[in-house]
């Protein structure tokens, strides 16, 4: 596979969530974000997205996804997210946060009970909020906000879309085989109500104007890549098709 090139189209637009999470912060957490942290942030949610369609639709095993990130295989793309740039020790945690939540993933795919497979869709949406602490400066992480307020108020975003993804992508996830339950009226209303309670702190956080712009902004200019680029193999306007 050629790594020089981007594995997901969609990789690009995604940095703007950096951009979103950086507003979180600032306007509605408290917390001083400098640049350093601000653009790892936009590397991070971009390289996330083409190390998830890595694993899913190119990867044999969860060896290959963390030699994705190990070797150095996307540094060209992602430079600060190199070893040189982060550190041996924050990169080694975010190869075992990847590693875990592979592990989630697989547990997911084949979880038998609807209790079971909310569980960890939560714990998943939770490990991948970490992220965005996994990659901020000292000067940022050691702020007491970022951590009372900001960690609590990602972990609710990050469940929730997980949650919401399950109830839009659930038929398509069973069809591809992916997933082991069968979505049906159980299914649906207990991922309703888990969403629910999950979302408090961040729907409070995307109802705060300034970070309402900055998400549709977002929204907008993933749909503009969208209409350029076309749908892709990997694009979630499939689950229309």
């Amino acid at each position: 596979m050629d790594f020089s090139r981007p594995i997901d189209d969609r990789a690009e637009s995604f940095k703007q969530i950096g951009d979103v999470a950086k507003v979180i912060a600032e306007r509605h957490c408290g917390v001083m974000i400098d640049s350093p942290t601000h653009r790892r942030w936009q590397e991070t949610m971009a390289v996330l997205r083409e190390v998830d369609t890595y694993a899913d639709d190119y990867a044999s095993n969860d060896d290959d996804v963390l030699k994705l990130l190990d070797k150095g295989m996307l540094d060209d793309r992602y430079p600060l997210l190199s070893e040189e740039n982060l550190g041996r020790e924050t990169k080694q945690r975010m190869l075992e946060r990847t590693e875990r939540i592979l592990k989630i993933g697989r547990a997911v795919q084949s979880a038998a009970s609807v209790d079971d497979f909310i569980s960890l869709r939560i714990q998943e949406g939770a490990e991948t909020a970490l992220y965005l602490s996994d990659t901020a400066t000292n000067f940022v992480y050691n702020q007491a906000a970022f951590r009372h307020a900001f960690e609590p108020t990602m972990r609710s975003m990050a469940v929730t879309a997980n949650l919401l993804d399950s109830m839009t992508d659930g038929p398509m996830d069973y069809r591809d085989g992916r997933m082991a339950l069968r979505p049906n009226g159980e299914y649906y209303q207990q991922l309703f109500r888990s969403t629910f309670a999950e979302a408090g702190l961040g729907s409070k956080a995307l109802l705060h104007l300034p970070v309402m712009k900055e998400f549709a902004t977002m929204s907008w200019h993933r749909l503009h890549n969208r209409l350029i680029v076309g749908k892709s193999a990997t694009s979630s306007m499939n689950i229309f098709k």
